[in-house]
């Protein structure tokens, strides 16, 4: 389960962050939020279902989920384009509302039963 920080805590340890990446000579500023979004992605890429990677986060609802599966989609969708592979063959897969509503189900009940 997720540590919830209060703001004093959360701004403290973004400075801490920042700085720490800052002294390593990175250009791009690294956030905890740009962490934590690293280890979304990461975890998507290997292979870890967006269930998990959702109670990872701490996400109540898998919709909250979803944008980091349409990036990686994106960016997989972007590595066929440049290697050549017609990618209107590899349509991504988008839920109905009925499908949409049974999935969000599904993670309540797991959550309340402490699966995830």
């Amino acid at each position: 389960m997720p540590i919830k920080l209060g703001a004093h805590h959360t701004s403290n340890l973004a400075k801490r962050v920042e700085k720490f990446f800052a002294n390593q000579g990175l250009k791009k500023k690294v956030t905890p939020h740009v962490l934590r979004r690293s280890a979304a992605m990461n975890w998507l890429s290997k292979g870890m279902d967006v269930f998990h990677v959702s109670a990872m986060l701490g996400h109540e609802h898998i919709s909250t989920t979803e944008h980091y599966l349409r990036s990686n989609l994106e960016d997989k969708e972007a590595e066929l384009k440049r290697i050549g592979l017609n990618n209107d063959e590899f349509k991504p897969f988008k839920p109905n509302k009925g499908q949409d509503v049974f999935l969000e189900s599904l993670m309540k009940k797991a959550h309340t039963k402490n699966i995830m």
